[in-house]
C-alpha cells in the first residue's frame, strides 16, 4: 500500500525543523476579529487514498484488488489532488511574499517553501502515475496477454504520467540541492534522478526510433516484438508520440564534458562527478542545466497523446 500521509507529515516535519516556523495554512477570523490557522484536508485526503492504493511494483496487490476497491479509488484521488491544489495556492502566496520580504538568501525561507511545494507536487504526480498504473495494468490483463506482454503494454500506456511523476520527483531533488549546493549532494542525486526519467523515455526510443539504437539494443528490441501482441502495443505507441518522437534525441544522446553541460542521457548513464575544491556557484550551474532538462521532458511528456 501507499504512504502519502506518511510522506506529507514527513515534509511538513522537515519545513518546520529546517525553518524553525510553522507551514503556511489557511486562516478564518474568530469572534474577536484574531487570524486562526485552519486545518488543511490533505493528511485525510492521503489517508483515504493509502487504504486503497496497491503497491504498483508488486503484481499481485494490483491483481488482488477488487473491482469495487478500483472504482473508490478514482474519486479518491482526484479529491486529494483537489486538496493539494487548493493548498499549492496559498504556498504560492507565501513564496511570491518571503522573496518579496526577504529574497532567497540561507536565512530565508524561500527555499524550504519551494522545496515544500515541490514534494506535494511530485506526491500528486506519482498519485496519479501509479492510479493510471492499476487502470492499465488491469486492462491488459483483462485481454488475457502473457505477463511480458501485460508489462510492455501496462509501460507504454502509462508513459505520460510516468514521466510526469519522475520529472517532479526530480525538481523536488533540484529544489534541495538549491539550498544545499555542495558537491557531494550533487553527486549523490546521480545517476538515479536522471536515470528515473529516462527509463520511460527510453521505452519511446527503443520501439519507435530504432535507427537510433546501437545493435545490441535493436537486437533486444527485435526479440521483443517477436510477441504480436507487443507489436500492437507499439503501433498504438507509435501514433501517441509520433509527432514529437524525435525531439527526445537531444536529451537522450550523451553529450557534455562537465556536469555544467551534462546531457540528460549523460547524467544517466555516465555522470561526471564533481571533484574537490568544486565551488558552490559551480553546482547551482550543474544544477540548473538539469532542471532546464527536466523541463524539457516535462513538455515532451505532456504531448503524448
Amino acid at each position: 500500500m501507499s504512504d502519502y500521509k506518511g510522506d506529507w507529515e514527513t515534509a511538513k516535519t522537515t519545513f518546520e525543523e529546517s525553518t524553525g516556523v510553522k507551514k503556511p495554512a489557511p486562516t478564518k477570523k474568530n469572534l474577536f476579529g484574531k487570524a486562526v490557522r485552519q486545518k488543511v484536508g490533505i493528511a485525510e485526503a492521503f489517508g483515504k487514498v493509502d487504504k486503497l492504493m496497491p503497491d504498483t511494483n508488486k503484481i499481485d496487490e494490483m491483481t488482488a484488488m477488487k473491482q469495487k476497491e478500483v472504482d473508490e479509488l478514482g474519486p479518491l484521488v482526484s479529491k486529494a489532488g483537489q486538496e493539494v491544489r487548493d493548498y499549492i495556492k496559498l504556498l504560492t502566496d507565501a513564496i511570491d511574499k518571503e522573496k518579496e520580504e526577504h529574497g532567497k538568501g540561507a536565512d530565508a525561507i524561500y527555499r524550504d517553501l519551494k522545496i515544500l511545494k515541490a514534494k506535494l507536487e511530485s506526491m500528486t504526480a506519482q498519485m496519479k502515475s501509479e492510479l493510471d498504473k492499476v487502470y492499465n495494468y488491469r486492462r491488459a490483463s483483462s485481454e488475457g496477454l502473457e505477463q511480458m506482454a501485460t508489462a510492455y503494454l501496462t509501460s507504454f500506456r502509462t508513459l505520460k504520467t510516468s514521466i510526469d511523476s519522475n520529472c517532479k520527483k526530480a525538481l523536488v531533488v533540484i529544489q534541495q540541492l538549491l539550498k544545499d549546493p555542495t558537491l557531494q549532494n550533487f553527486n549523490d542525486a546521480f545517476p538515479k534522478t536522471a536515470r528515473d526519467i529516462t527509463q520511460p523515455l527510453q521505452q519511446i526510443q527503443k520501439f519507435t526510433l530504432p535507427d537510433e539504437l546501437r545493435p545490441d539494443q535493436l537486437k533486444s528490441r527485435e526479440k521483443t516484438m517477436e510477441n504480436p501482441k507487443v507489436v500492437e502495443g507499439v503501433v498504438e505507441l507509435e501514433k501517441s508520440v509520433a509527432h514529437f518522437k524525435r525531439e527526445i534525441i537531444p536529451l537522450m544522446t550523451e553529450t557534455g564534458t562537465t556536469p555544467m553541460d551534462s546531457s540528460l542521457g549523460k547524467f544517466a548513464n555516465h555522470p561526471i562527478k564533481f571533484e574537490q575544491g568544486a565551488s558552490q556557484e559551480d553546482v547551482i550551474a550543474a544544477t540548473k542545466n538539469f532542471g532546464r532538462q527536466v523541463k524539457q521532458a516535462i513538455e515532451l511528456g505532456k504531448k503524448i497523446v
